[in-house]
C-alpha cells in the first residue's frame, strides 16, 4: 500500500527549525513527507524527506522588495514598509502553485501563518486538507508597530485560518479556542501538538546544592524577552548562577551589562550549540528558564520550545504564567510561574529557588514524570497521526 503523502509548507529557516524537524520525524515513518522551503540547504533531503527549495523565487523577490522598503524608509512611511514584506510573502506563496501542480500530496502542513496565506488558493485549487501548527499569534507579536499594520496582520491570520482544517495547539488547547474566539471560526479540530525532544540518555542529576543552582536559558539573545531584568535580579540573590547560552542582536549589551554590574563571576555566557544537541545540554543545569516579557497577548500565550527541551532533560522550570503553561506547572508541579518579567518578581522567583532548594530536586523528578506521561515525541506524534489518518483514510 502507498504512503499517503504530506506537503509542509516553511517559510521560515529550515535546518534550525525545531518544530520543523520535530513533525517531519513524527510523520516520515507513516507518510512521504515533502517540504517546500525558502533556503538553499544544499540538499534535496532533510531529515528523511524530499526537500524542495524555493531560494530562487525568494531571492527574485527580495530584490524589489529591499528597494521599496528603502523607498517607503525614506519617506518615513512605515505602515508601507512593514506592508512591503507582507505583500512580497503573497507574491511568494501565488508563484509558487505553479510547481504545486507537479507535486502530488494528500494533505498540507503549515507551519506559519505566512505559508497559511496562500490556504485560499489551495483549497480552491487542489481541495486537500489543511492543518496549522500555531507557532505563534501572528497579528499580537509586537509592541511597538502601529495599529493599522497590526490590524493588516489581523485579517491576513483570520483569512488564512478560515480555510484550515486542523489547529496544531501547543501544550493543550487553549491557544488554539483563542484563535477560534478572536477571529470567530467556525469549529475547527484542535489538536494539543507539542514541540518535544527526545530524552538525554543522562537526564539532570538531583544533587544536595551545597554548591550554586544553576539557573539557565538557551534561546536568542534578543531584546523584549527579560533578559536585562534576570541580569539585574540576579545580583541580589545568593547561592545562585545563571546561564545564557544562545546569539542575538543583543548579546553584546548584554555582556557589557554584566561587566557594568560586576556579576562576570555569577552570570555567564555559553557558545550555541545545533538544535538537536539543547536538551543534552542543559542536563548540566538545574532550572530551565522560559523567559518573555508579558507585554503581548503572543506573550501571555507564550509555550516556548525550551519549556519541553528543559522538561526532556529533567530540570526544574521557571515560565511564565501564560494561558498554556500554567496548567502544565499545576498539573506536574515542576517548577514556579513568574506574572511578568520585571526586576522585582524575577527576583522574588530566584530567591524562591535558592531558599527551597529541596524542592528543586522534586520539580526534577515531576519533570521526568511529565515528559514520560505526556511530553515526549512518541506520544505527540502518535496523536497528530491519528489524527491525520481520520482525514486520509
Amino acid at each position: 500500500m502507498k504512503k499517503k503523502k504530506v506537503l509542509v509548507l516553511n517559510n521560515t529557516i529550515t535546518e534550525r527549525n525545531p518544530a520543523l524537524i520535530n513533525l517531519v520525524s513524527a510523520l516520515g515513518s507513516t507518510y512521504d513527507v515533502i517540504i517546500i522551503g525558502k533556503d538553499n540547504i544544499g540538499k534535496d533531503n532533510f531529515y528523511g524527506a524530499r526537500y524542495i527549495s524555493g531560494h530562487v523565487l525568494r531571492t527574485v523577490l527580495k530584490i524589489p522588495r529591499k528597494l521599496l522598503h528603502l523607498f517607503f524608509k525614506f519617506l518615513n512611511k512605515d505602515f508601507l514598509r512593514h506592508a512591503t514584506k507582507i505583500s512580497f510573502v503573497y507574491l511568494y506563496n501565488f508563484f509558487l502553485i505553479p510547481r504545486l501542480l507537479f507535486i502530488k500530496f494528500d494533505l498540507v502542513l503549515c507551519l506559519e501563518t505566512e505559508s497559511l496565506q496562500g490556504a485560499k488558493l489551495l483549497r480552491t485549487i487542489f481541495k486537500k486538507p489543511i492543518a496549522y501548527f500555531i507557532y505563534e499569534l501572528y497579528s499580537q507579536q509586537y509592541v511597538e508597530k502601529n495599529d493599522r499594520y497590526k490590524r493588516l496582520l489581523f485579517n491576513i491570520e483570520q483569512s488564512g485560518l478560515q480555510y484550515a482544517d486542523i489547529l496544531l495547539s501547543s501544550v493543550n488547547e487553549i491557544l488554539g479556542n483563542y484563535l477560534i474566539k478572536e477571529f470567530r471560526l467556525e469549529r475547527k479540530q484542535i489538536v494539543p501538538y507539542t514541540i518535544c525532544p527526545l530524552r538525554p540518555e543522562q537526564q539532570s542529576e538531583q544533587r544536595d546544592y551545597e554548591s550554586p543552582i544553576k539557573l539557565y536559558y538557551h534561546g536568542v539573545l534578543a531584546k523584549n524577552r527579560g533578559l536585562e531584568e534576570a541580569i539585574l535580579a540576579i545580583q541580589d540573590v545568593a547561592g545562585a548562577e545563571l546561564y545564557f547560552r544562545g546569539f542575538g542582536d543583543n548579546e553584546q549589551e548584554l555582556r557589557s551589562m554584566v561587566t557594568r554590574c560586576g556579576l562576570n563571576e555569577k552570570v555567564f555566557f555559553l557558545a550555541p550549540v545545533d538544535t538537536t544537541q539543547l536538551a543534552f545540554e542543559a542536563t548540566k543545569f538545574d532550572v530551565g528558564l522560559t523567559m518573555v516579557k508579558m507585554n503581548t497577548t503572543n506573550h501571555r500565550y507564550a509555550c516556548g520550545f525550551k519549556t519541553f527541551e528543559n522538561i526532556a532533560a529533567g530540570l526544574g522550570l521557571i515560565v511564565p504564567a501564560s494561558y498554556p503553561l500554567t496548567p502544565l506547572i499545576s498539573e506536574f508541579k515542576n517548577g514556579i510561574t513568574y506574572q511578568d518579567s520585571s526586576v522585582d518578581e524575577l527576583t522574588r522567583v530566584f530567591n524562591f529557588c535558592a531558599q527551597n532548594k529541596e524542592l528543586i530536586n522534586k520539580w526534577k523528578a515531576n519533570s521526568r514524570k511529565a515528559y514520560e506521561i505526556e511530553y515526549n515525541p512518541q506520544v505527540q506524534s502518535s496523536r497528530l497521526i491519528d489524527v491525520f489518518n481520520s482525514y486520509l483514510n
